[in-house]
């Protein structure tokens, strides 16, 4: 607790930019983050959208963990994934955070709601269904384009997400024609083995032609607004 309390007291320093702007202005209702700091409610405020609720009914793990914001003509919801600032029990550190919150991946992935099957069904059964019912950042991997942008793409350590990886790819080789959804990476520093593994895992990996730091994440979020106009 201590160590997420000095966490959580350097996170309200954070500052939105340019860069969190230009995101917050893309065309897209789901960001999913690893980060713990408000710095995409902000910018979401600044850009002209109001609170429309969430849900924080976890009080530990966050597979539905999300804030909403609205405007007079969309709506965007921001998940966190791996805990949120000020709710000191949700923050993960460390393996065992990272392996408990994959077993409640799994629970959630594999089991069924008997009470409610129209949107509880298992995810396979709801993709075979096709139910598009978002109800976890989970579903995004497999019902929606997922872009990636960040330096020296996914970090080893985020294990929930490789496993997530892991896992559709698997459900791909088993049924080809059930997942067709693209998830794209934005980065030029991908160590090669990583990028190998990546690619096998059916990730797209876009490089970048900037040689500065905030260039290169303009052209980033170009790629990624027009890959969602086309």
């Amino acid at each position: 607790k201590e160590l997420k309390k000095r966490i959580c007291k350097d996170l309200k320093t954070y500052q939105t930019n340019e860069i969190y702007s230009a995101l917050s202005k893309l065309g897209v209702e789901h960001y999913i983050t690893t980060n713990y700091d408000f710095t995409m409610q902000i910018s979401l405020l600044e850009t002209g959208f109001a609170p429309n609720g969430g849900d924080h009914s976890e009080t530990k793990y966050s597979l539905k963990r999300h804030v909403e914001y609205a405007d007079d003509n969309s709506f965007k919801k921001v998940w966190y994934i791996h805990g949120e600032f000020g709710r000191l029990n949700s923050i993960m550190l460390g393996h065992k955070h990272y392996c408990d919150s994959i077993s409640k991946m799994i629970e959630f992935i594999e089991k069924e709601d008997k009470e409610e099957p129209k949107n509880k069904q298992s995810l396979i059964n709801r993709l075979k269904s096709g139910n598009m019912t978002v109800l976890s950042w989970i579903d995004l991997f497999f019902l929606s384009d997922i872009h990636i942008i960040g330096y020296g793409g996914l970090y080893y350590e985020e294990i929930d997400l490789w496993w997530l990886l892991t896992y559709r790819k698997r459900l791909i080789d088993n049924n080809p024609s059930l997942i067709k959804n693209k998830i794209i990476l934005y980065g030029d520093d991908v160590p090669k083995g990583k990028g190998e593994l990546l690619k096998n895992f059916g990730v797209e990996i876009v490089p970048s032609e900037k040689t500065e730091y905030m260039d290169k994440y303009k052209e980033y979020i170009e790629k990624i607004e027009n890959n969602i106009n086309n």
